[in-house]
């Protein structure tokens, strides 16, 4: 089961203290190109990695090809992107994806907000990110904000 996640922090607390237990995660990964390629964010982020669950952080493509490798369907795995535009790369590329979590976006990059519509408290995207949120629901997927394990599914509403 293929648990995919929008949330630019990538891999923080809520992550590896709720998340992994809750869902019985077994493998991370953080599919990301800027990252991936960043040497110094990779270290870093792989000091935080939870003991309880396999972290891997790679490229779009390259975690699009390893979650259609027909072993991934008997394991758990938590996927997670910094933006939307890398969840739509990956739901496009990968059938086995049903369900997109899409918790938290839209805060680092332009703090204060401007030009940025809220769709959730947690998300909040510009013109060019909305449209790709909109491709991201007009697929047949379970689209959802869920920011914490305790918290509710809440649905997302495009006006």
């Amino acid at each position: 089961m293929i648990y995919l996640r929008l949330d630019e922090r990538l891999l923080h607390g809520q992550v590896t203290t709720t998340w992994i237990g809750f869902l019985g995660i077994a493998r991370i990964i953080l599919a990301d190109d800027e990252v991936a390629e960043n040497e110094i964010q990779c270290q870093l982020l792989k000091m935080s990695a939870p003991k309880e669950a396999k972290m891997l952080i790679l490229t779009v493509e390259k975690a699009a090809k390893i979650l259609n490798d027909p072993r991934c369907e008997a394991m758990k795995i938590l996927v997670i992107c910094a933006n939307p535009y890398n969840v739509l790369k990956l739901i496009e590329s990968v059938p086995a994806i049903h369900d997109v979590n899409l918790a938290n976006y839209g805060f680092q990059a332009n703090p204060n907000g401007v030009n940025k519509k809220m769709l959730t408290s947690n998300l909040s995207v510009d013109p060019q990110e909305l449209e790709v949120i909109q491709k991201i629901m007009a697929k047949d997927l379970n689209c959802y904000c869920q920011v914490l394990a305790n918290q509710p599914k809440k649905t997302i509403v495009i006006h």
